[in-house]
């Protein structure tokens, strides 16, 4: 009772009746001055920040004051309830509160993206295998070749040592030049949000065939403005 009779709370008071609310602020805070243990104050600041000012973190710091000074003061469980509130006020101001219905998309989402980057490290997992298997393919058409042009070298030879005419004309037969196939390729440039699949689907083409276009991608890390070529189809 004797910090309510502090001149500067009755002058508090007296500007809460009179619907000033910024003054009885002022009041407040300069009995708190005169007084800093004064609960009544902080207790008064309290009400006036949470429910004048909608500032709940000046509103809470002089509740936890005024529970700190009175403790066993019979509205004090209202007062904590009080606090709690604030402080879900405070909360959502900072992080906003998603609802379960968000969750759940959001959820369904990275389900989504998981079963995505699954099947395309199943389909990179499988493009590996065949160019393996081709190149040990390629490995061992080449050691044969080898051994067919060295019977065919050594039956030139004898050939040769024989006097035969026929050396030349079977020489020029096996060197038959091949023209290469040109192909012509078109480059992409890798945009934010965009997958092998979505780049593939935008050029009608086959998952594989584009990763088989690009030896050196890996789907889990394509990056923003990386090139990508587009072979013709």
């Amino acid at each position: 009772m004797d910090e309510e009779k502090e001149s500067h709370f009755v002058v508090g008071r007296s500007r809460v009746n009179a619907l000033d609310y910024h003054g009885a602020i002022e009041s407040f805070t300069e009995a708190l001055e005169a007084n800093p243990r004064s609960a009544a104050a902080h207790f008064e600041l309290g009400v006036l920040y949470a429910e004048r000012e909608s500032d709940p973190a000046a509103a809470i710091y002089h509740y936890g004051q005024y529970l700190r000074l009175r403790p066993d003061a019979g509205n004090a469980e209202m007062v904590r309830q009080l606090i709690f509130r604030l402080k879900q006020e405070l909360a959502q101001t900072v992080l906003p509160v998603t609802t379960a219905a968000e969750t759940q998309q959001q959820m369904e989402r990275m389900a989504d993206e998981v079963r995505q980057l699954r099947e395309e490290l199943a389909v990179a997992k499988n493009h590996l295998a065949e160019r393996t298997t081709a190149a040990s393919a390629t490995t061992v058409s080449g050691q044969q070749g080898v051994v067919r042009s060295g019977n065919t070298i050594q039956n030139n030879a004898a050939q040769l040592n024989r006097g035969s005419g026929t050396v030349q004309n079977r020489n020029s037969e096996q060197a038959v030049r091949r023209t290469p196939l040109t192909v012509v390729r078109r480059t992409h440039v890798v945009k934010s949000g965009e997958t092998p699949s979505s780049i593939a689907r935008r050029y009608s083409l086959k998952l594989e065939l584009l990763l088989s276009a690009n030896p050196g991608l890996d789907p889990r890390r394509m990056r923003v403005g990386q090139a990508l070529t587009i072979p013709a189809t």
